[in-house]
């Protein structure tokens, strides 16, 4: 039986890298086995929590991936100039 993650497997990976130039890489299901701390996500989650602090990054304004993607690195950019004007 197939599930569900493995539809977007094959021709909507070829697409988004024929499109974007980014490879599509699906994450696949972790078995139940009770409660398990994920490696780093709280890293990945204050990320995502100081770029939200931004205006354009609350919201999806952007039509095209590289606007986006250059949002964020000027962003980053940002907060890490002011984390060390206040070290």
């Amino acid at each position: 039986m197939q599930q569900s993650h493995q539809g977007y497997i094959g021709k909507l990976q070829n697409r988004c890298l024929l499109k974007t130039g980014c490879l599509l890489t699906i994450a696949k299901k972790i078995v139940d086995t009770g409660f398990q701390v994920i490696p780093k996500r709280w890293i990945v989650e204050r990320t995502f929590a100081w770029l939200s602090n931004f205006r354009r990054m609350s919201k999806d304004y952007e039509h095209s991936p590289l606007t986006s993607k250059n949002n964020i690195l000027f962003n980053m950019i940002t907060i890490m100039l002011h984390k060390l004007a206040h070290s």
